[in-house]
């Protein structure tokens, strides 16, 4: 699970449900847990719960981009039984507590008995997302595989690495270090990993670096690149963060997180606007050049119903009702139960009427 950033908490925003429909390509089970446990040993599968609320924009996420992807969406069909839990309701508030699923999206991957094999606790794109559950399903790299083969003394570096890599993924940073220093002075294949893992957990800007310009074909990189892509956002030198926009964008330039964080970049330029209720509505015109910038970025992602969110208040303020509407509508379509839109339709519709 080579991408560090699972959930982006810097632009996570609060948000409602799982109702719309993006033609799913995974099939999910339309039955209980108990009946998907039956059906696994029948069918002599594994199962892939997906643990969502109503809430979570990552959830979300993962429905639009993961779930309609043809090759993953052929994998699980093929190895799994899935299900779609939401963790706030029914039984799913019983089956979150015993599966200690506590962020959302978190994906579970059982054996046909019920036992965990591994869990993705976040989002991740689509590739890395099958590369993981390839990782369990075919090639036996479960937690339970790697932690007996390491407490039976194994030297092993793809053992060492990928038990780390657990480790990390389940937040034992300081356990998995001590993995990662042991693959990092084998002459192995995953050396160069775990380098710039340790570089990303101890957060040592010179050593990413280093590492980046030593290994720049190194798929974590591209992790190294956003970490500094996001630093780049807090200067106040709009020619500096052009300039590494620019750079990442022509070494990465069809990579998600690259596109969100850019987009987001612009959108947060434009909502600093929406949020001053001093601003002018010269400025507030001035602002939806922001919105323009961030939509290619964001477009396939549910982020992009953000960006007609701002677009629709800031036209509000400005008095154009009728365009706000336009907006909000669109907002709508991607996703028809989030609090916030449905408010601010309804805001709009007031208006209109008056």
């Amino acid at each position: 699970m080579k991408t560090i950033i699972l959930i982006f908490t810097f632009f996570v925003m609060a948000c409602s449900v799982i109702a719309d429909d993006y033609g799913n390509k995974v099939n999910f089970f339309d039955g209980t847990y108990e009946e998907a446990l039956l059906l696994a040993a029948k069918e002599n599968k594994g199962i892939m719960i997906d643990f969502n609320t109503e809430w979570c924009i990552w959830c979300r996420n993962l429905e639009m981009r993961v779930f309609t992807n043809e090759e993953f969406a052929d994998f699980v069909n093929a190895n799994l039984i899935n299900l779609k839990i939401d963790a706030e309701k029914g039984d799913g508030i019983r089956l979150a507590e015993e599966f200690e699923a506590r962020g959302f999206p978190t994906t579970i991957y059982l054996n046909s008995e019920g036992k965990e094999l591994g869990r993705v606790a976040g989002y991740m794109p689509p590739k890395e997302f099958l590369d993981y559950a390839k990782q369990i399903i075919v090639d036996g790299l479960t937690m339970e595989y790697l932690k007996t083969e390491v407490d039976k003394g194994s030297n092993d570096p793809k053992v060492l690495y990928y038990y780390a890599e657990r480790l990390y993924s389940d937040g034992n940073n300081e356990e998995a270090i001590q993995f990662y220093k042991k693959v990092s002075e084998t002459d192995s294949d995953y050396r160069e990993d775990a380098e710039m893992m340790l570089a990303i957990i101890n957060e040592d800007n010179q050593k990413m670096k280093e590492l980046a310009e030593m290994y720049p074909d190194n798929a974590l990189t591209r992790d190294i690149a956003l970490t500094f892509l996001n630093e780049s956002f807090e200067s106040k030198d709009d020619a500096e963060i052009q300039s590494v926009i620019k750079n990442i964008e022509a070494i990465y330039p069809d990579d998600e997180f690259v596109k969100f964080y850019i987009g987001q970049y612009y959108l947060g330029k434009a909502s600093k606007v929406m949020r001053d209720s001093n601003a002018t509505n010269e400025e507030r015109l001035s602002v939806m050049e922001f919105t323009n910038k961030a939509e290619p970025y964001l477009q396939g992602m549910i982020f992009v119903a953000g960006v007609d969110y701002v677009r629709s208040e800031l036209e509000y303020q400005m008095g154009n009702f009728e365009k706000a509407n336009e907006y909000i509508n669109k907002s709508l379509s991607l996703w028809s139960y989030r609090k916030l839109y449905k408010e601010q339709k309804n805001k709009i519709v007031k208006a209109l009427g008056e």
